[in-house]
């Protein structure tokens, strides 16, 4: 669906938003019967389509909920006109979000501190020991029930020393929403075992 500037659709298992003739689109699709969550960006130039990215998740039996993403997302209520900044500001912030995670530093990030961060649908931040677990409840503590930028200190995401090509085609200024586009980079040796088989780090 191809909806006009600044309009949204709220249908069961989508949410999208279109600004300067950009689309992006996060929703739930079936293929061969089995949910998977899907992501797209769409650039539309005098009527057609002229440029497609996808990324779909399929079920890897960690952070994957899809039936949570059915419901209308709050993200997308517009941002009190006081409120409201720039493109500009929009993409700075967005960027010291990524800066943050690469300096181990959640304070020089502008995140509220009941910000919550949902990945695949499932909660990553503020989250209780029944919604989620982390790796590091087995030391006493469930990383996922810190905020976002306490999680951040925490230096757990030190295995990703740096964000890169990060590209940022939408910013929906009514909403305050910025799409992100980036390479995540983590580093770590492959060994190739025999034709067929799963690599082994």
């Amino acid at each position: 669906m191809i909806l006009s500037e600044n309009q949204e659709s709220d249908g069961l298992a989508a949410k999208i938003v279109v600004h300067c003739c950009s689309v992006g689109f996060f929703g739930v699709v079936e293929e061969h019967g089995t949910p998977c969550i899907v992501a797209a960006r769409i650039k539309i130039s005098r009527g057609v389509v002229t440029q497609l990215e996808t990324l779909v998740v399929r079920n890897r039996g960690f952070l994957f909920n899809p039936a949570a993403m059915r419901d209308p997302s709050t993200m997308q209520s517009d941002a009190a006109p006081l409120g409201r900044r720039s493109r500009k500001d929009y993409i700075s912030y967005a960027n010291r979000y990524f800066d943050g995670i690469e300096q181990d530093n959640g304070r020089i990030i502008p995140v509220h501190p009941q910000c919550t961060r949902i990945e695949n649908g499932v909660p990553t931040v503020l989250s209780s020991n029944r919604d989620f677990t982390s790796s590091t409840a087995s030391q006493g503590f469930n990383l996922f029930a810190l905020g976002v930028a306490e999680q951040i200190d925490t230096g757990f995401f030190e295995y990703i020393p740096r964000i890169r090509d990060r590209r940022f085609p939408i910013v929906d200024l009514s909403s305050g929403c910025v799409l992100a586009i980036v390479m995540f980079d983590q580093p770590g040796r492959m060994a190739c075992g025999p034709a067929g088989s799963r690599p082994q780090r």
